[in-house]
């Protein structure tokens, strides 16, 4: 298999455009509902992330954006708008079942895949049984802060309140993972 290509080839390649239907995903209501219709979709789903470019030898930047793509529609998951990689990722693979991991992939992608999974469950890890159960509530089965409530037999106050510690514990956590 060819590892490169030259200058001269890549200008001899026809100009591609997307034509189908982009999703711009920006909370966890309209995530909700993309990995609904993905589910339901059950085609095979195209798995992406993109991060912000780097010019200088040893610097990297946290990932920016998760991609999905079921069929002619691709789901932009914007992970700054949602509080980041750990809620967006966990969300989406739990929901959706599985985690994609494919082992003909270059190792760099592969790497990224398992990073991913690392940072989720490190961080579950370090969140309290009912902590942890809240979360899972809220963001793997979409339930409401009501829902989460009753089954848990608490106010949603303290349902918000301790969403919004895990959120921000997130983000700190992500911190502490990012290369």
């Amino acid at each position: 298999m060819q590892s490169k290509i030259s200058k001269e080839e890549l200008e001899g390649l026809p100009i591609v455009e997307f034509t189908g239907n982009v999703i711009v995903v920006n909370d966890f209501e309209q995530a909700a509902k993309a990995v609904a219709d993905i589910r339901d979709s059950r085609q095979l789903i195209g798995f992406d992330t993109e991060t912000r470019p780097s010019f200088q030898k040893g610097v990297s930047h946290k990932v920016a954006l998760i991609q999905l793509s079921v069929g002619n529609t691709a789901y932009l998951f914007r992970l700054k708008k949602m509080g980041g990689i750990i809620l967006v990722a966990t969300i989406i693979v739990w929901a959706l079942g599985y985690f994609p991991h494919n082992d003909s992939l270059p190792k760099m992608q592969q790497q990224e895949q398992s990073y991913l999974g690392q940072v989720i469950s490190d961080f579950l890890r370090g969140l309290s049984k009912e902590e942890r159960i809240m979360f899972v509530r809220r963001y793997f089965y979409m339930d409401s802060v009501a829902e989460v409530a009753a089954h848990l037999g608490c106010s949603e106050s303290k349902v918000k309140t301790t969403m919004f510690r895990c959120r921000k514990n997130a983000r700190s956590a992500e911190v502490c993972f990012s290369a």
